[in-house]
């Protein structure tokens, strides 16, 4: 019995001295650590959207920021120079949205495959859809607006 005092007075004791744990982290401000003309940039372009990741990265041996974000429930990717230039914006899109001549040729490619996903992609004065198709033999498709097959790197 003498034992069994013991041993709750020292849980006591241990259980006492953790009331300075947090109860849970803090959520990390996914805004901090962009460069200032990066986040003006995207605050001005975007200013209802919400910052879920970034990511410093080069592409071509350039220095680049990928701002990934959610506005109004739709997901877009920004490229931009360190300075705050766009170099690249990626977004979700409806398959409605698609150009016809996109969606003809989708049908025409793949008349059976469904569409996972949609994406508009403007590069400069550029735009391409890339289109990922569900089914056995997922894959991606880049097209022009004409319904032409894009280039892709």
């Amino acid at each position: 019995m003498k034992r069994f005092a013991t041993c709750v007075a020292v849980l006591l004791l241990v259980l006492s001295t953790c009331t300075d744990l947090p109860a849970q982290k803090p959520e990390k401000n996914k805004r901090s650590g962009l460069p200032a003309a990066v986040l003006a940039a995207f605050q001005k372009a975007y200013p209802n959207a919400k910052v879920m990741n970034w990511a410093k990265e080069r592409k071509d041996g350039t220095l680049v920021y990928e701002v990934e974000s959610v506005d109004q429930g739709r997901g877009r990717d920004i490229l931009y120079t360190p300075g705050g230039d766009v170099i690249e914006v990626e977004e979700e899109i409806q398959e409605s949205d698609l150009p016809e001549a996109v969606a003809a040729a989708i049908k025409k490619q793949h008349p059976s495959a469904g569409i996972s996903r949609c994406e508009k992609v403007t590069r400069g004065s550029t735009i391409a859809y890339e289109i990922r198709l569900k089914g056995a033999h997922a894959h991606e498709l880049v097209f022009n607006p004409d319904g032409t097959p894009a280039k892709t790197k």
